[in-house]
């Protein structure tokens, strides 16, 4: 056997000589919270499909290759969000334009995207804590994605729809603030970019109103099947 502690002996001596002096109780372990769960049990019985890992890790791969080259790229804090039966909803609609709709939380500089249309696995990804509707986003999204891949859609949505949007200038004014706010560079008006996000943000908000689509398809009746057939 070892030889005993002389110090942890003497200090066991001290303790005991001491009037109503006690030996310090061993700590006690508490054990691991339980994780918070991503999904009520609503949403699970309604059919949501939850965010998995490979998810997230097909969206940071999407934006480091968007990023390849710029200097101090921003770092992006994604996990799979927390949603309730809303979600399945949201799930159900993307379903039937043709995309899978997913739902994330972000932390530092992903708290700036309320959404991301993520091309090669034909996901739009939605922020679960977002203060905007996620139909409004779902929409927002897909023109991104109509952009990117469907080039003759977005330019007769962009025609069909010229007269029915707010002025250009006031929404790149607040567009441009809340960019700034978030560290993002401002756009230009001759942008692309700043063209499709005047769009997008248009018709996302347009997503939940039954009058616009009796407008649109009163212009162009086959455009909503070709959407749902992209």
């Amino acid at each position: 056997m070892g030889e005993k502690n002389p110090v942890r002996a003497r200090l066991q001596q001290i303790i005991a000589s001491t009037p109503g002096a006690q030996a310090p109780a061993a700590p006690v372990e508490k054990p691991a919270a339980a994780p918070t769960p991503t999904v009520t049990p609503e949403a699970q019985a309604a059919g949501f499909t939850e965010t998995t890992p490979d998810d997230i890790e097909g969206l940071k791969a999407y934006l480091d290759e968007r990023l390849k080259g710029k200097e101090n790229p921003p770092q992006y804090d994604f996990k799979p969000g927390a949603v309730s039966e809303e979600g399945t909803n949201i799930q159900r609609v993307a379903e039937a334009i043709g995309v899978k709709a997913r739902f994330f939380e972000g932390e530092g500089a992903a708290r700036a995207f309320n959404g991301l249309y993520e091309p090669t696995s034909g996901t739009i990804f939605i922020n679960a804590k977002t203060d905007k509707p996620y139909l409004v986003i779902l929409g927002h999204e897909t023109l991104h994605r109509l952009h990117t891949e469907h080039q003759d859609l977005w330019s007769q949505l962009n025609e069909l729809t010229k007269d029915l949007r707010e002025e250009f200038d006031s929404y790149l004014k607040d567009e441009n603030a809340s960019r700034k706010k978030h560290g993002l560079s401002e756009l230009s008006a001759e942008s692309m970019l700043a063209q499709q996000e005047y769009m997008a943000d248009f018709v996302g908000q347009q997503f939940a109103n039954p009058k616009f689509w009796e407008k649109l398809n009163a212009r162009n009746p086959t455009w909503a099947r070709k959407l749902r057939r992209s």
